[in-house]
């Protein structure tokens, strides 16, 4: 049984938005299994449809609001807040901090491991964004901290 959003399957979606086709939507399944991968990322690495198209389907698919990090300037203090290899590994870009919550952009919202090592390393709520372009893409500037990141940096008041 396939998992249903808000909206539909995911498949329904890619349909509705026509990134596959009724005819082309059993073989790339198929494929996509066969290779190892999640629907929306075969997709994009076949160059089957763009990756912006996919994460405005899984946008939908969530219900969870896209963000185009396309001319985005990320925030010094909240990137220097998380480690390179913890913005690289997860690709991910701190946005916002409200309180004692973290909204970030992920280039895989599926990633619940993600969403639960960045709650668990900040101690704080975190709210999910589907990027439509890579997060590694925007912050793959030679961010260099002078100090690593520390649990006190995430002090909740």
């Amino acid at each position: 049984m396939k998992k249903k959003g808000v909206s539909g399957t995911l498949a329904d979606i890619l349909l509705k938005r026509r990134i596959v086709t009724v005819e082309s939507l059993p073989r790339v399944e198929e494929d996509a299994k066969a290779a190892g991968l999640a629907l929306e990322k075969f997709l994009v690495e076949k160059k089957m449809a763009t990756a912006e198209d996919v994460t405005l389907a899984i946008s939908e698919y969530l219900d969870m609001p896209p963000i185009s990090l396309a001319h985005f300037v990320p925030d010094t203090a909240l990137m220097e807040s998380l480690t390179k290899e913890v913005l690289t590994k997860y690709q991910i870009i701190p946005l916002a901090r409200t309180g004692n919550h973290l909204t970030i952009a992920m280039a895989d919202p599926f990633d619940i491991v993600a969403i639960d090592d960045l709650r668990m390393a900040t101690g704080l709520g975190i709210t999910p964004l589907a990027a439509t372009n890579p997060p590694s893409e925007t912050c793959s500037s030679d961010r260099s901290p002078t100090t690593p990141p520390t649990t006190s940096t995430w002090k909740t008041s």
